[in-house]
């Protein structure tokens, strides 16, 4: 499912080229090596820094969706998997492939820092 952030209205990415969809996961943390004099090998140094992105490929005949799709582009979005994983960053690149009975899509959303914020008195 995608939205764009505040909107409340999700894109059900339902659809894709293959026969079973499958999305891809992948995180990472940053770290630094240094070289110290008298050992052979590098120390490692753990950052506080995270990297997380979720690829997905998408497939529809539908305009609409297509167009909501597109729509997107350079928007920050909330991006949840049915496996219940999430990221929240900027749908920055989107490619197409065309076929002659539908569009398919492939995509990747980069975790980005987002505080969420609950106002009490709304």
């Amino acid at each position: 499912m995608l939205s764009a952030l505040g909107s409340g209205n999700w894109l059900f990415l339902r659809l894709s080229t293959a026969q079973h969809r499958t999305n891809t996961i992948k995180a990472s943390r940053t770290f630094s090596l240094t070289h110290l004099s008298g050992r052979k090998f590098p120390e490692a140094e753990l950052t506080e820094f995270c990297d997380r992105s979720i690829s997905v490929s998408y497939a529809t005949d539908d305009v609409a969706e297509k167009a909501a799709l597109e729509a997107l582009m350079g928007s920050p979005v909330c991006l949840k998997t049915p496996g219940g994983k999430m990221v929240i960053g900027i749908l920055d690149t989107l490619s197409e492939t065309e076929s002659m009975f539908y569009s398919s899509y492939s995509f990747a959303v980069s975790q980005m820092h987002y505080s969420e914020e609950v106002d009490l008195d709304a």
